[in-house]
């Protein structure tokens, strides 16, 4: 997905981002089978797939010093909420259906919507060749840096989504 937001445009990858995911979150609480329920859940998860990375480089396009630091919190805020607070709402809805919490995805049409509407900064492409892009992208894995911060990233996310999620669950 970073390929594609690099050559292309980030916005062009956050919009249908968001619809695919509200709209194949939707749908989970719609269906009456597993197998479309499984089908679903991977639609979802491609639409998904996008939205951490995305917002994380967006700040980065849009603000620099002491702003970008102050956004970065925000979106680290945001996303701490969200996985202490989504599993408590989806655990009280699923008291009445099993289908409600599928449905919170839907929040992600109205933000799809507003940032199509008002969303415009100038983005940063790259004119790399694919080819080239990939051999950047193989070298930086070979950083020390770029392995602690794709070790502590992976870390945090067991023991927040990992710990934090079974103990609650």
């Amino acid at each position: 997905m970073g390929l594609i937001a690099d050559k292309y445009g980030r916005k062009k990858l956050l919009i249908p981002s968001l619809y695919v995911f509200g709209i194949a979150g939707f749908a989970c609480g719609l269906t009456d089978s597993l197998e479309w329920l499984i089908f679903w859940r991977f639609v979802q998860g491609i639409g998904s797939s996008a939205l951490g990375t995305l917002s994380t480089t967006m700040i980065t396009d849009i603000f620099e010093g002491p702003k970008r630091v102050r956004y970065f919190g925000y979106n680290m805020t945001v996303n701490s909420l969200g996985m202490v607070l989504f599993p408590l709402l989806g655990g009280l809805l699923v008291i009445s259906s099993w289908r409600y919490p599928f449905f919170l995805s839907a929040v992600a049409i109205p933000i799809a919507i507003y940032n199509q509407l008002f969303l415009n900064y100038t983005e940063k492409l790259t004119d790399l060749d694919t080819r080239q892009y990939l051999k950047n992208l193989l070298r930086s894995l070979t950083d020390r840096r770029v392995m602690l911060a794709a070790y502590l990233n992976f870390t945090s996310f067991i023991m927040m989504g990992g710990a934090f999620l079974t103990f609650y669950a």
